[in-house]
């Protein structure tokens, strides 16, 4: 998350002290406006979801997309593990962290969703330990 946040504040501010961007499975965004249509309806589709069903309900199907199918090879334990080491490594990366404060507020606001829903995650594995 935020990969397309920080290509468009490099493109907006090209003076910008970033010396290196490194975009990770995220792009430009959608070419066409019948695609971003799709993509909205979709996005408000899926939104009323998350406002009906909660945040638990969402977790458990995010992780169910078929893009981390390969994690579900790995043991629940393992994978709790793995969350609670991203969490680790988001909330201690200081000079990102600093650096969001001083890009804007929806960045930072990101973070702390890519944490709380990373932390979402892990209440519904710990669930399947007890299931």
């Amino acid at each position: 998350m935020g990969g397309r946040l920080a290509l468009r504040y490099c493109l907006a501010y090209p003076s910008a002290p970033v010396k290196y961007l490194i975009l990770e499975s995220t792009g430009p965004g959608l070419l066409s406006s019948e695609d971003r249509k799709k993509r909205r309806l979709a996005d408000e589709e899926l939104g009323q979801k998350i406002l009906l069903n909660g945040a638990a309900w969402f977790a458990d199907f995010w992780d169910n997309i078929s893009l981390f199918e390969s994690q579900k090879k790995l043991s629940v334990k393992i994978s709790i593990g793995i969350l609670l080491i991203e969490i680790f490594l988001q909330i201690n990366n200081k000079e990102a962290n600093e650096n969001l404060l001083s890009v804007n507020q929806v960045a930072l606001m990101e973070v702390s969703f890519c944490i709380y829903f990373k932390i979402m995650l892990i209440l519904v594995k710990i669930l399947q330990l007890k299931s």
